[in-house]
Formats: structure tokens, sequence, C-alpha cells
């Protein structure tokens, strides 16, 4: 059965409560932040990336004067291993995160990150937008996924973290 990600984009902002819209000119135009915690993916994962995408975006903070946005894409993930499909928002950035472990007590270990063929291609570009433009209608598959307890952006709760590879099928 075959996701209509058309349908599924529709869906995202008539469910935001008018918080995700569409980025005007269908480019990366600012900072784009890695927001993959709340839909992490799994080993054997196959994200493809469409051809023809909507550059959309995010308000992180509704209430502000002035807003913190972090734009996206909608992609197709498939895992044949658990017979799965999903539509999903897709950062860009996901593909060359960094993290900063800790250990039991919170102290800072050697930071970690990305690794696979399709985290080389993406950060070999200048751009985002170049990088995006190169991967367009490929298929990413996640090979690995690591998972390390770090601390969470502003506090210091311990959050687990993924950190994958990825790889260009």
């Amino acid at each position: 059965m075959k996701i209509e990600l058309a349908q599924s984009i529709i869906d995202e902002i008539n469910n935001s409560k008018g918080t995700v819209t569409k980025v005007e000119g269908n480019k990366f135009n600012r900072a784009v932040r890695n927001m993959d915690a709340g839909d992490p993916l799994s080993v054997g994962d196959v994200i493809t990336i469409p051809e023809n995408y909507e550059v959309l975006q995010v308000n992180l903070t509704p209430d502000a004067e002035v807003p913190t946005m972090a734009l996206f894409i909608m992609v197709e993930v498939q895992n044949k291993e658990t017979e799965t499909e999903r539509n999903m928002r897709f950062f860009p950035n996901q593909l060359a995160k960094v993290a900063f472990p800790v250990d039991a007590d919170g102290k800072r270990l050697p930071k970690v990150k990305t690794t696979g063929t399709a985290t080389k291609e993406y950060t070999s570009h200048a751009t985002i937008d170049e990088a995006m433009e190169a991967l367009k209608g490929k298929q990413i598959k996640v090979t690995k996924d690591d998972v390390y307890q770090t601390l969470r952006y502003g506090s210091n709760a311990i959050v687990n973290t993924h950190i994958y590879n990825y790889d260009l099928v």
C-alpha cells in the first residue's frame, strides 16, 4: 500500500493548528535545526527523498514575538524487515548530527556524530539546498543506531539521543 505523500503534507499543515507553513521560495533559507528526537528511526528504515518536495517550517515558539522556526520536508519511510511504511518530517541536518554524550554523573564524553555514505554526500556541499538537490530522488537506509545519554538542551536532564549511520541505497 503506497502512502500518499501529498495528503500527508496537507494533513501535517491542517493538524498543526497553523504552526506549519510553506517556506517562501521553497528553499532552506535559514538555519535548519535537527528535530528528529520525536520520531526516531530504526535500523532497516529507508528514507526516500522526493524528487519534488516542499520546504515546510514549524514554529517552535508560537507565543514568542520573534518565532523560532525549524525547516523540514515530508518523506516516506519504509522498512521491509518490519513491513512498515510511514511519513515523517525530515530535518536535513539530521544527516550531520553531532551529540555530546555524558556519563551517569553528567560528565561530558567525546563527541559523536552521524556517519555513512549519505552523511558524506550531504556534508560535501556548501549549502543545505545544494545538498538536498544532490539527494533528490535518492533512498537513504539507516544501517546503524547508537543510543547515547546526553543532556537536554537548557537543563541537566539526561535524555537518550540517537546517532545513526545513513547509507545511500
